[in-house]
């Protein structure tokens, strides 16, 4: 065991050895935690943070009448598996696809140009003839 791995016996209850190090954190600046977030509170959270969407009716009266221990792991698995999950996400992946895209499109442009294509066609067919020694 690390000697900088937390006791779990002193953890307090819903706390994991991450919670030990923030509060010794907090602890060593002479700050304290806030108090625990409400489940409404966290259902609106967790449904901003993963879907940018607030929280269905349905999903809230469900998450609040769910008192058993893993509630706030079946409900952000319940988002995980939201196809509004993947909407938002998928809009940053598209944001990247479509700058690389421009990016490529202005380099060849540019090429075309600049360069001219007369010029690239014949480096290009320099390349071609010195890899076949011609």
């Amino acid at each position: 065991m690390s000697p900088l791995a937390p006791n779990l016996d002193k953890l307090k209850k819903g706390q994991n050895e991450i919670d030990y190090f923030i509060d010794k954190s907090l602890k060593n600046a002479s700050l304290h935690p806030t108090h625990q977030a409400s489940k409404n509170s966290l259902i609106r959270r967790v449904s901003y943070i993963l879907t940018g969407l607030p929280p269905a009716t349905e999903s809230i009266e469900k998450y609040l009448a769910d008192d058993s221990p893993d509630a706030y792991e079946k409900m952000v698995a319940q988002y995980l598996h939201s196809i509004h999950f993947g909407e938002k996400w998928a809009r940053h992946w598209m944001d990247i696809v479509r700058y690389a895209e421009t990016k490529v499109m202005n380099l060849i442009i540019k090429l075309l140009v600049h360069g001219g294509i007369v010029t690239i066609l014949l480096r290009l067919l320099m390349m071609i003839c010195l890899f076949l020694n011609l």
